[in-house]
């Protein structure tokens, strides 16, 4: 039997929105975001060139990056001291000492890290005509290391349990969520769905190549897959078809109404959550109020 859950994770939002003290909205209007770029998707590498809609002197434009600590340190040639609040210099003795600490800390306490960086530039007018051309680009070098943020694992011991069970009982559990693919393996190690030592040989696939597959080729696969990355409701549905032809007993839970198609056409359909529970119970065979899952095993 095979489950297909979704589980949101937003806990960077909720901290910025807690660090900062007003809501996202508000921090969005506030600038104008001028380019994005994942230089390194798979670590969470991504950068954004912003300007604030407020008019500064010098027309200055603010570059800011995130992902795995150890790549945004390798962007740095500064760090921010909290203990006297200037900025040092980043030499190579102590970006080995911060990434020795960081990896102690993700070890000793099963946590994710994500590293920030920041910096300043001036726009000149010559940049401006440049911007024009070829679109604005983000700095990858230079930057302020800024310090790392701890997520500790967002999901309780009781469904981490609860999946360990499925395990043993031979219930193949995956995950399809619509984050970007770090983020949804990070999903499935915290959880449980996945463990690092396994050999995750395509475990981890992206929606799109899964998608593009030829029809044989998704059958032959889907088995294999435990965690897809980037899903739309038409994905979840393709693989519930894909793992009934291969013959197996499919189980599908969801909390939305955009996943009713595919919980309909599951062996089991499972709706998790009071919102649309009337418009979801004509489709579906289980209608759990509770959205806790670690409490049904």
């Amino acid at each position: 039997m095979n489950i297909i859950g979704h589980v949101d994770e937003d806990a960077l939002l909720i901290w910025a929105e807690k660090l900062f003290g007003e809501n996202i909205e508000q921090i969005h209007g506030s600038c104008s975001i001028l380019n994005l770029e994942n230089y390194y998707p798979n670590k969470g590498l991504c950068g954004v060139l912003l300007k604030r809609n407020k008019k500064e002197i010098g027309e200055f434009l603010h570059v800011h990056w995130k992902g795995e600590p150890k790549l945004v340190l390798s962007m740095c040639s500064n760090y921010y001291d909290i203990n006297n609040g200037t900025m040092q210099t980043l030499d190579e003795e102590k970006r080995e000492l911060f990434n020795r600490k960081i990896a102690s800390i993700i070890v000793s306490n099963e946590v994710h890290c994500f590293g920030f960086a920041y910096k300043q530039v001036i726009r000149s007018s010559l940049e401006e005509e440049e911007e024009k051309e070829n679109g604005t680009i983000i700095a990858k070098d230079g930057l302020s290391f800024l310090g790392i943020v701890v997520l500790k694992n967002p999901y309780s011991s009781e469904l981490r349990r609860t999946i360990e069970v499925c395990r043993k009982s031979g219930i193949e559990i995956k995950l399809m969520v619509d984050d970007d693919l770090n983020t949804s393996r990070l999903m499935a190690i915290n959880s449980g769905i996945l463990r690092i030592e396994e050999d995750l040989q395509g475990s981890i696939i992206e929606a799109i190549e899964f998608r593009r597959s030829p029809k044989e080729a998704q059958i032959n696969m889907c088995h294999k897959i435990k965690v897809m990355a980037n899903c739309s409701p038409a994905d979840k549905l393709l693989l519930v078809n894909c793992l009934k032809k291969r013959g197996g007993h499919v189980a599908a839970t969801g909390s939305s109404i955009r996943d009713l198609p595919s919980l309909k056409e599951a062996d089991v359909g499972i709706f998790f959550g009071e919102n649309c529970a009337d418009l979801a119970k004509e489709d579906v065979d289980i209608t759990i109020v509770d959205s806790n899952f670690g409490m049904y095993a």
